[in-house]
């Protein structure tokens, strides 16, 4: 059987070609991408500017035989080695509420 753990701060709710919805609740865990961030001392339209450049990744865990771990979309393009992440398919398929929330996703991206 395959696991499926959660590693966003954000319950993700696909739903299957047959109709069939599953919710993955948040774990307790976030894995993320350290970020730094720069100020490179100008202004735009009065207001600073900054660069951000993208480092380590943050409480992932190790990959376990027959577990996915869904991340987001950043994490996911960090560690393109990592065959056990998957991350919620956020594009113009996602079906979003009428204030453009995302209610669920049809697929995953790897």
């Amino acid at each position: 059987m395959t696991t499926i753990i959660n590693l966003t701060p954000h319950a993700i709710t696909t739903i299957s070609e047959q109709g069939k919805s599953t919710t993955y609740e948040p774990s307790g865990i976030i894995a993320r991408v350290s970020q730094s961030i720069y100020t490179l001392g100008t202004e735009i339209g009065g207001i600073s500017v900054s660069v951000s450049s993208f480092g380590d990744i943050i409480d992932l865990p190790n990959p376990i035989n027959n577990t996915y771990y869904i991340v987001s979309g950043l994490v996911l393009s960090a560690n393109k080695d990592r065959k056990d992440l998957i991350a919620p398919r956020t594009d113009n398929t996602a079906i979003r509420n009428d204030k453009g929330h995302i209610i669920s996703v049809i697929g995953w991206l790897k």
